[in-house]
């Protein structure tokens, strides 16, 4: 199998921010083993959906789940230097045009 870093954009995270509700979206770097890059976006995907701090902050309900995209996929030597299986995550504020689902 091969290594790669993959790039993940997640979106629709609703969380709670200094008592405030809010939904961001975020970036993080996964690195995994896989036969392909399709297969990398894969597993690194489920890297991320069973990621226990992601789902300890996490208020979404069932009917409005979390949304993980692979942005980039990059084959790499090794991986050395890098934290397993997940390093960083870069949040920003997600703007919603309907504030019923904050409630």
């Amino acid at each position: 199998m091969q290594k790669y870093k993959v790039m993940i954009h997640g979106q629709n995270l609703l969380t709670e921010v200094e008592s405030v509700r809010q939904r961001f979206g975020f970036y993080t770097a996964v690195f995994v083993e896989a036969f392909t890059p399709a297969d990398a976006e894969s597993r690194a995907i489920d890297v991320i959906r069973e990621d226990d701090h992601l789902r300890d902050v996490a208020l979404n309900r069932e009917d409005d789940p979390l949304r993980f995209i692979a942005d980039e996929v990059h084959e790499i030597e090794s991986f050395d230097g890098v934290r397993l299986p997940r390093q960083g995550l870069s949040l920003y504020e997600e703007k919603s045009d309907d504030s019923d689902d904050m409630a």
